[in-house]
């Protein structure tokens, strides 16, 4: 194919120019930036003038209704305020075009619906979710070593994770509030966060964790979730959960977030699998950044697991994730984090609030059964 995909970038913040953009950039011989929008115009300044060869030709726009009406575009990556991800990413789609937006898929139960709906009625047009972890190479090989069978039965799983928190300034007060939706009046006290981030308001998609992606990546690696415990530590930051896969596996998952980023914010990742016949660990190396270890044994010697893929890993997995997508559109492979699959983490993500909010074992509800 000759012609090349035009991209718009929806949002020119953090995610956008240190994630999307430099995913798509990889492919220049596939794509070309072709519009910015951004509510606020040193944010498209910013980024032109960051990446002058790839976006400063890009027009400008501040309302994606004009960008979308205006703009000659293929593809669009939705890189707004986690809360705008269902409007933006409707009406790209209603547009016509393909969409790579951020996470999360929803803010709600039925907002998940929503986009559950959306990419039934609009099955042509391509959707995908930047959940990072599932599309790091040895995230990808880990992942068809547990669905191979070689470990026999998936008994166990444990999965942490800690992600970094970018801002100066950060503050953390406490509200007291009251949830009355169906189950009852109950009290609780949650932090409240009162910083800046430099790119902007920093939004935790699951109102319980700053780190979505360990959650995301249990279902990637484990399947659907039927029920799940959770609790929070007091800093606010700190997750722990039981997850009740119907797959009959029982997985915990540590999520936490460190403000600090000189610390080293997310390179604390593990993953480790116990089976019938074997167990698998993924390991992530401390002097290396983007490099990743997936290895496992069933009787013998440790075996690093057969690669999937040959790219290498980069920052936020940009290489993999654009090529895949492109390669999605084009009929040559399946998406690796497909819409209606994210809206499932969602579900998760509300059972997990719910929850730590009750103290008590919840299901996980689909979403569809909704609005």
């Amino acid at each position: 194919m000759n012609k090349k995909y035009r991209i718009g970038i929806l949002g020119c913040g953090r995610v956008a120019r240190f994630s999307h953009i430099d995913g798509w950039k990889r492919w220049q011989d596939r794509v070309e930036i072709t519009a910015l929008c951004d509510i606020l115009p040193e944010q498209i300044a910013a980024t032109k003038k960051e990446q002058p060869e790839f976006c400063g030709q890009a027009l400008e726009f501040t309302d994606y209704r004009e960008m979308l009406a205006k703009a000659p575009l293929d593809i669009v990556s939705v890189c707004s305020y986690g809360d705008k991800h269902l409007e933006h990413t409707t009406a790209v789609v209603e547009s016509g075009r393909h969409a790579f937006m951020e996470k999360p898929a929803g803010y709600s139960l039925e907002e998940a619906r929503r986009f559950r709906h959306l990419a039934r009625q609009y099955p042509e047009q391509k959707v995908a979710i930047a959940y990072g972890m599932r599309y790091q190479s040895a995230s990808q090989s880990f992942c068809a070593l547990l669905r191979s069978g070689i470990l026999g039965e998936i008994l166990t799983g444990e999965i942490s994770y800690s992600h970094p928190i970018f801002g100066e300034g950060h503050e953390q007060t406490h509200a007291t509030l009251e949830d009355t939706g169906g189950h009852g009046r109950v009290r609780h006290t949650v932090p409240t966060d009162n910083y800046t981030d430099k790119a902007g308001n920093y939004i935790a998609s699951s109102e319980l964790t700053h780190s979505t992606h360990p959650w995301d990546f249990a279902r990637y690696l484990f399947g659907d979730a039927e029920a799940c415990f959770a609790t929070r530590h007091r800093d606010g930051y700190t997750t722990m959960g039981i997850i009740w896969m119907k797959s009959g596996a029982l997985v915990s998952v540590l999520a936490g977030a460190t403000a600090v980023p000189k610390i080293g914010g997310n390179q604390h990742q593990l993953c480790q699998v116990h089976g019938t016949k074997g167990s698998a660990w993924l390991t992530r190396d401390m002097y290396e950044p983007y490099k990743r270890h997936a290895l496992y044994r069933t009787d013998g010697e440790i075996q690093t697991a057969p690669a999937v893929t040959d790219l290498a890993d980069t920052s936020h997995a940009g290489l993999i994730r654009s090529k895949n997508f492109l390669d999605a559109i084009e009929g040559k492979a399946e998406l690796i984090c497909p819409l209606e699959d994210a809206a499932k983490t969602t579900e998760l993500l509300h059972a997990l609030w719910l929850s730590e909010r009750t103290h008590s074992r919840v299901p996980v509800f689909a979403a569809n059964h909704t609005g």
